[in-house]
């Protein structure tokens, strides 16, 4: 979520992905409600709209955040972990690795993506949202997703098969995992260059790590043209 002067707007990370991921720093968005519509429950539509509206190089220099030291947040109750620290190489690369357990009907999956233009909308931007079956009562008697069918995003039931869908790749799951990293991480406000190795992290721990890599790093950010 994000507010200003009063006004706030929810489910902004599929396009704080998409907008990092297509590396567009310049761009006005209208909305007439107070949440992001949710598409397909990926940002691949979301990027098409960019590439259709036009993407312009401009001449003022881009503002880039480059990891100078490790920051870390994990949890041993949660059994999460994310690191994040300098790379030899200039960019952003982002492992992330899947891992609910046994007894999950989703297997674990671990995959690295080196984020450019090309590289997010060829393998990331069209991975959807993924919830489990037994999950979904408790989310909507918490008033989530009331509206949502299983072509909104991927419903996985006990046996691991998807409901009313089909995957788009055998690990769409950690896909969106690293989709929804650039998302949260778009929010420090300038491109992220360094490494990050993710370990069942979500949200709060992403939100987390951004806090953490402000403080350490209040005088790195700087302008570079692309």
């Amino acid at each position: 979520m994000i507010a200003c002067d009063g006004m706030q707007v929810e489910l902004i990370e599929h396009v704080m992905a998409a907008l990092a991921g297509m590396w567009i720093d310049n761009c006005l968005i209208q909305l007439n409600g107070p949440e992001v519509p949710g598409f397909d429950g990926s940002c691949q539509e979301l990027c098409q709209l960019f590439q259709a509206a036009g993407i312009v190089e401009q001449d003022r220099p881009r503002e880039v955040l480059s990891l100078r030291m490790p920051v870390q947040v994990s949890s041993r109750e949660d059994d999460t972990d994310l690191a994040a620290r300098p790379m030899k190489r200039d960019g952003l690369a982002i492992t992330y690795q899947l891992d609910y357990g046994e007894r999950s009907p989703i297997a674990p999956q671990t995959l690295t993506a080196e984020i450019t233009p090309e590289t997010f909308v060829r393998d990331i931007a069209f991975a959807r949202t993924f919830v489990l079956e037994s999950e979904i009562a408790t989310l909507q008697a918490a008033g989530y997703g009331r509206r949502v069918t299983h072509q909104d995003m991927l419903v996985f039931d006990a046996r691991g098969g998807v409901i009313g869908n089909e995957l788009r790749a055998r690990d769409e799951c950690v896909r969106h995992k690293i989709l929804d990293c650039l998302g949260d991480f778009a929010l420090i406000g300038c491109d992220l260059r360094g490494y990050v190795n993710a370990y069942r992290s979500g949200h709060r721990q992403n939100h987390e790590l951004i806090r953490r890599i402000l403080l350490t790093h209040q005088s790195s950010t700087r302008s570079e043209a692309i």
